[in-house]
C-alpha cells in the first residue's frame, strides 16, 4: 500500500508526536508498505532525509515564530547573543500570532495551512496514494488530509488524534465550553469525511457519546523492544551518584513541578543528580532547588532524540511530572518503560493520565501531591535503595499490547 503520512515536527528533531509516527513509519515500512512523510522543515532537514533510504521525506516551511526557536535552541549553548534575542524574539511573536488568531481557533496560521494542503495535493497527483495518515496535532495536518479527501474521494483519509482536540489542550484564555465548541465544529468536519478515526483510550469515554462506528481507540505507539543494558539492575551496584532524568516540556499550567520540587527539597542526600531536558516556562520555580542541589541539579534546553537516547542509557531512574488534563496522556511514559528502568511520577489529580498506565509498570514509584514532602522523600530514598530485578518485554508487550507500533499496521492498514 502506498501511504502519505502527515506530521508537524519529523526527526531529526521530531515532537512527542512525530516520535510516536516515526514508530509507526518504520512498522509500516517493515511491514512492506511504502511511505512519504509530509512535515515541517527545519534546520538540518535536508541533511537528514538525505540519509533516508526506505522513505521519502517531503517538508513545509513552518510558522515564523517555531522557526525562530528552533534556530535560538540549536545555537543556545553558544551563549551567543543572537541566539537569546532569536529565542526572546519567538516568544513574542508567537504570542502575538496566538492572540491574533483568536478567533479562528484551532488554526494558528492560515499560511501554514494553505502551504500543506498544496504540496499534500501536489504529492497526491503525482504519487497516487491509498491512504493519508493525518496527525493531530498540528491541526494543518488535519485540513491537509482533509482536502485531499475531498478532491480524491477513493483514498483512504485516517486522522490519527495523538492528541485530544475538543477535550484537549488549548490556550489559558478560552474557557472549556469554547474549546469544545471550536473543537467539536473542526471534529465533525474531519470525522464526517474519514474513513477511520484513530483515538486515543484516554478519551473512549468521552468520544462514545458520540456513537460514531469510524472510531478506533488505540494508544500511544511508543513501547518498543530496545536493546537495553541490564547492569544497572544488578543488586552489587552501588554508584557514586544516581542519576533522575527528566525529559520533555514542563508548562506549569498543564504539569506543575511543585510536588517534585517539595519532595527533592526533603530529600537528604548528596548522591542524587537531577537533570531536565526540554523547554521549561516556570525556571522561577526551581531557585531554591537549585541553590540546595548546585551542579547536582542540570537544565538542557534542547537535545536531539539520538542524544536523549544516550541520556537514557546513563540514567538509573527516568522521570515523569504527572499532567493537569485527565486526557493528555504524556508519550514519554512509555519510551521510558521500553528502557525498562525505575520510574518516579507525582501526580496531582485523582484520574492523572500517566498514573492510569504507571500502575501496572513493575517498577514505579508513583508520589501523590496530597502526601507531605517528608513523607512523599522518604518514599524516594528507599525506592532509590530497593532491590531490583529485571523487566522483560514479553511481560511489557502483554501488559501494553496497544501501546505498539505493531497494533497500529494490524488495525488500521491490515484491517486485522
Amino acid at each position: 500500500m502506498k501511504i502519505l503520512y502527515i506530521l508537524g515536527a519529523y526527526k531529526p528533531r521530531a515532537s512527542a508526536n512525530g516520535i510516536c509516527s516515526d514508530n509507526v513509519i518504520k512498522n509500516l515500512v517493515q511491514n512492506g508498505h511504502s511511505v512519504t512523510v509530509l512535515a515541517n522543515e527545519m534546520f538540518g532537514g535536508a541533511e537528514f532525509d538525505s540519509k533516508v533510504e526506505t522513505i521519502d521525506v517531503i517538508r513545509v516551511k513552518n510558522r515564523l515564530p517555531l522557526r525562530l526557536k528552533e534556530w535560538g535552541e540549536i545555537n543556545y549553548k553558544k551563549r551567543s547573543l543572537n541566539s537569546r534575542i532569536a529565542l526572546i524574539l519567538a516568544y513574542c511573536l508567537n504570542k502575538m500570532q496566538l492572540i491574533f488568531s483568536i478567533p479562528f481557533w484551532p488554526i494558528i496560521s492560515f499560511s501554514t495551512v494553505y502551504r500543506f494542503k498544496k504540496k499534500a495535493l501536489q504529492l497526491q497527483k503525482l504519487n497516487s496514494f491509498d491512504m493519508v495518515i493525518s496527525v493531530y496535532t498540528p491541526i494543518e495536518s488535519l485540513l491537509a488530509g482533509y482536502e485531499i479527501k475531498k478532491k480524491y474521494k477513493t483514498i483512504k483519509y485516517v486522522p490519527y488524534f495523538l492528541d485530544a482536540l475538543s477535550n484537549g489542550y488549548a490556550p489559558k484564555i478560552f474557557s472549556r465550553k469554547i474549546i469544545m465548541k471550536r473543537g467539536t465544529r473542526i471534529e465533525e468536519k474531519i470525522f464526517s469525511a474519514a474513513d477511520t478515526v484513530v483515538l486515543m483510550q484516554s478519551s473512549r469515554d468521552f468520544y462514545n457519546n458520540r456513537q460514531n462506528d469510524k472510531n478506533i481507540f488505540l494508544d500511544i505507539p511508543m513501547l518498543l523492544d530496545l536493546e537495553v543494558d541490564d547492569s544497572h539492575l544488578k543488586n552489587f551496584r552501588k554508584p557514586e551518584k544516581y542519576k533522575i532524568l527528566y525529559t520533555g516540556t514542563i508548562h506549569h499550567n498543564v504539569r506543575n513541578p511543585s510536588t517534585l520540587i517539595n519532595v527533592l527539597l526533603e530529600l537528604q542526600r548528596d548522591d542524587v543528580i537531577c537533570e531536565f531536558i526540554g523547554d521549561i516556562d516556570c525556571l522561577n520555580k526551581f531557585s531554591a532547588l537549585k541553590q540546595k542541589m548546585g551542579d547536582r541539579l542540570i537544565f538542557t534546553p534542547f537535545v536531539s532524540h539520538d542524544k536523549i537516547r544516550e541520556k537514557f542509557i546513563e540514567a538509573d531512574f527516568l522521570l515523569n511530572i504527572g499532567n493537569s488534563i485527565s486526557t493528555m496522556v504524556p508519550s514519554k511514559i512509555f519510551e521510558y518503560m521500553s528502557y525498562r528502568k525505575p520510574i518516579i511520577s507525582t501526580f496531582n489529580i485523582d484520574d492523572e493520565p500517566s498514573k492510569k498506565y504507571l500502575t501496572y509498570y513493575p517498577d514505579v514509584l508513583l508520589l501523590s501531591e496530597s502526601n507531605d514532602a517528608k513523607t512523599n522523600a522518604l518514599l524516594l530514598s528507599s525506592f532509590i535503595d530497593k532491590e531490583r530485578e529485571e523487566i522483560s518485554f514479553e511481560r511489557l508487550k502483554d501488559i501494553f499490547k496497544l501501546n505498539l507500533p505493531q497494533t497500529f499496521t494490524d488495525y488500521i492498514v491490515e484491517g486485522k
